[in-house]
């Protein structure tokens, strides 16, 4: 699975694994209101620009993604757990998130 304009109407979705998939383009998934769970592991997952208006999002597992900047994820008061190992994020970035966000348990 690479294309997700298919899960774009899914309005009501909380739930999405995609996790070792070849996933890269997350625009679809930015009218996902509803989400709460999110798995991209082993994903070709670099930009997280979509998911940066996704207020229900709760749980996002980035691990072993070419990921390498958490802002968008920045206004995300609801988050509670970020798992990030193998992941390119640099130890700065993950420190500047966990003092953004001290509720979140940050995996890395």
């Amino acid at each position: 699975m690479s294309d997700l304009s298919p899960l774009a109407g899914l309005a009501r979705l909380e739930w999405l694994d995609l996790g070792g998939t070849q996933v890269s383009d997350l625009s679809p998934l930015a009218g996902l209101a509803r989400l709460k769970v999110l798995n991209l592991g082993g994903t070709r997952v670099h930009d997280l620009t979509p998911l940066a208006g996704l207020a229900a999002l709760e749980r996002i597992y980035l691990s072993h993604t070419q990921v390498r900047d958490l802002y968008p994820l920045a206004g995300l008061a609801a988050i509670k757990m970020l798992t990030l190992g193998g992941s390119h994020v640099p130890a700065a970035r993950i420190s500047a998130f966990r003092v953004a966000h001290p509720t979140c348990e940050v995996r890395d």
